[in-house]
């Protein structure tokens, strides 16, 4: 009989970890943006006073990144690149727009998923990466299988992470914060 890979472990408990904390955008329907915000702002907003709101400061994701990431997939489905929005005042760049962060490689998903699913889809693969991220820089750092797969684990749901994660720029951001560390403590022992 053959044995799983202590590796594959570790990198199977960093996601299903994911999975498990985003069941509901992934596989319950439910959509990974605070749509409740929406009926506190006009024209709803005199309607639907009396329901309450999860976290009425955070709207950005409602306000800004969707109806911006909605522009970029028209232009990009267009078959053009979405280098100005012409919804804001007289124009504003686009392409260049951190909440898009156009190049950013996991914002592919945004293209590729319908975008009520994407936000859910996005989040996860930003959990993901910053626990295989934090996974692979405590194992550059010299802890074993166990202390390094819990540290990916506990990386993941710090409080800031959790706090950014329906916020794509900052979310991407957090999750790429571990494999810099990584690559500059592989430079630093390899003597480059």
């Amino acid at each position: 009989m053959r044995t799983i890979p202590r590796r594959g472990v570790a990198i199977a408990v960093v996601c299903l970890s994911a999975v498990i904390f985003l069941w509901r955008p992934l596989l319950g329907g439910e959509v990974f943006l605070p749509l409740d915000a929406l009926l506190h702002l006009h024209p709803w907003r005199y309607s639907y006073e009396r329901v309450p709101v999860n976290n009425h400061i955070s709207t950005d994701s409602i306000r800004q990144v969707y109806p911006r990431r909605l522009l970029t997939n028209d232009i990009v489905r267009r078959g053009a690149w979405p280098l100005w929005s012409p919804t804001i005042l007289s124009g504003v760049p686009l392409l260049d727009d951190g909440q898009i962060a156009f190049f950013y490689p996991p914002n592919l998903i945004f293209l590729i998923v319908p975008l009520d699913k994407a936000f859910g889809v996005y989040a996860c693969v930003q959990l993901i990466l910053a626990g295989l991220g934090a996974y692979a820089f405590a194992q550059c750092i010299g802890l074993d299988e166990g202390p390094a797969t819990l540290a990916g684990v506990a990386y993941m749901f710090t409080e800031h992470m959790l706090t950014y994660l329906p916020f794509p720029e900052l979310s991407g951001a957090t999750a790429m914060l571990p494999w810099c560390f990584w690559g500059i403590e592989r430079a630093v022992s390899s003597g480059a």
